[in-house]
């Protein structure tokens, strides 16, 4: 008997196809990264916060306390948004009373 050699995995035309698209895909991104590293521009985004206002009566609760988070420091000391977290205290840690019933 002759020791036979294993059995070589087929790739599949989609498989290859896969892997060349990954490298144009790789290869197009390089070349926008050195295009721009070459410009020698450099592009920051910057997200300012709001300033605080009074809730609204339109204004969900959710909306306040992203409008407070967003706020910052800021927003301890505004009387809105001290009343949201208030208010988002209370229906976090308000439990409804367990009805028992003896029968």
């Amino acid at each position: 008997m002759t020791p036979s050699s294993p059995p070589a995995l087929p790739l599949g035309r989609i498989t290859v196809g896969l892997a060349i698209l990954a490298l144009v895909i790789a290869g197009v991104l390089a070349g926008q990264a050195v295009q721009d590293a070459k410009s020698g521009e450099v592009r920051v985004v910057t997200i300012a916060p709001r300033a605080p206002r009074h809730r609204t009566s339109t204004e969900t609760l959710a909306e306040a306390l992203d409008r407070c988070r967003l706020a910052g420091p800021s927003g301890a000391d505004e009387p809105a948004c001290r009343s949201a977290w208030a208010q988002s205290r209370n229906h976090f840690f308000s439990h409804p009373t367990a009805e028992i019933s003896d029968e």
